[in-house]
């Protein structure tokens, strides 16, 4: 791939190593399900999906020659490439049942992307992604921890998520300055019983102060005291609730 003109401003870091590849598709559970691979780089993912997965594979891909490479190199059929920005295509006119997703998520726009699919989430039960270190520590982290924070109540609301392993810069052409780690979300059996956008909310405006204590934080909400008071969470701050109390306390807040 050296041949190849990487666009920085895409983030495109390739993985090289087959066998980590190998290991982050088999990751995925359910293989009767569409996938939804995105950003695929050279295609040492879409390889290994294209041997071991029997649903229908679709790409994500917002770079032409990427789409070229990956047209050549595996005879990929142009309907099954999403071309264009994953963050604003229309997913709703390509998936209308369940569908998985997996990629090497660009790190400029990780979050990005998961708040994107959480909006489908409903149809997405398992999301298998490599991400920044940092991120997937975020995305993993328990209460009490300086990486739990509004992604994490997020994402953990509807998926329990799993962190498997870490991957070195030199397993990547060219190689980030960074580490990166590969998690698994996969949606809980019940979904949540409350407003999400409430829910969210509530957690914005509670980390939006991290220092401080969540009662200053979200002292111009109405119903906020008394919820708190009821749930003696009050003295606390936002980190050191569970996902369990971000969503008691919406419910009391707007009940």
């Amino acid at each position: 791939m050296k041949s190849f003109q990487h666009k920085k401003d895409l983030g495109q870091h390739f993985l090289q190593q087959e066998s980590i590849a190998e290991d982050i598709v088999e990751l995925l559970h359910n293989d009767s399900l569409p996938v939804l691979e995105i950003g695929p780089g050279a295609g040492i993912l879409t390889k290994y999906l294209l041997e071991q997965k029997t649903g229908a594979l679709f790409l994500s891909e917002i770079d032409d020659e990427v789409i070229l490479l990956i047209r050549q190199k595996f005879d990929f059929p142009q309907e099954r490439i999403l071309r264009g920005d994953f963050l604003r295509y229309p997913l709703d006119d390509v998936f209308k049942d369940q569908f998985t997703v997996i990629g090497n998520f660009p790190y400029n726009i990780s979050s990005q992307i998961i708040f994107r699919v959480i909006e489908f989430h409903s149809r997405v039960p398992q999301v298998v992604g490599m991400f920044q270190k940092e991120m997937a520590q975020r995305l993993a982290a328990q209460p009490h921890s300086k990486d739990f924070g509004v992604i994490t109540a997020w994402a953990q609301l509807h998926y329990d998520v799993a962190y498997h392993f870490e991957i070195p810069p030199d397993a990547f052409y060219p190689p980030p300055k960074v580490f990166s780690a590969v998690v698994s979300l996969n949606r809980k059996a019940t979904p949540p019983d409350l407003d999400t956008r409430q829910y969210l909310k509530v957690v914005k405006m509670s980390f939006s102060q991290r220092r401080k204590k969540i009662s200053n934080c979200l002292k111009g909400l109405p119903g906020a005291h008394e919820a708190l008071g009821e749930l003696e969470l009050a003295h606390l701050r936002a980190e050191d609730l569970e996902v369990a109390d971000f969503v008691k306390l919406t419910q009391l807040i707007f009940k």
